[in-house]
């Protein structure tokens, strides 16, 4: 696993692999050591009709206090986003650190 510095990064994106990590919440709880002072956490997650995934409201209760004005968009809704239709929960979850 590559070292970072502590607050070292102003945002954290993760697209589709929050939920294929061992321990997501103690993943959540490291990546506040990286963000700077007033950081953002972008997500783009979901849970599919295989089963496979974290809905958005595991997620949510996973982030460490340190994060607020959390807001989740419903991603599922838009084709333009994935070429067509989708029956699956797909969504962004943003929330900002507050240090």
């Amino acid at each position: 696993m590559p070292q970072f510095p502590h607050q070292q990064f102003d945002v954290i994106i993760c697209r589709h692999l929050l939920w294929a990590l061992p321990e997501p919440k103690q993943i959540l709880q490291r990546w506040v050591k990286f963000l700077k002072q007033k950081g953002r956490l972008f997500l783009i997650e979901g849970y599919w009709k295989t089963g496979a995934g974290l809905h958005a409201n595991q997620i949510t209760a996973m982030l460490p206090s340190s994060f607020t004005n959390t807001t989740v968009q419903n991603l599922s809704d838009n084709s333009d986003f994935w070429g067509g239709e989708v029956g699956d929960e797909r969504y962004a979850i943003i929330a900002d650190l507050n240090l």
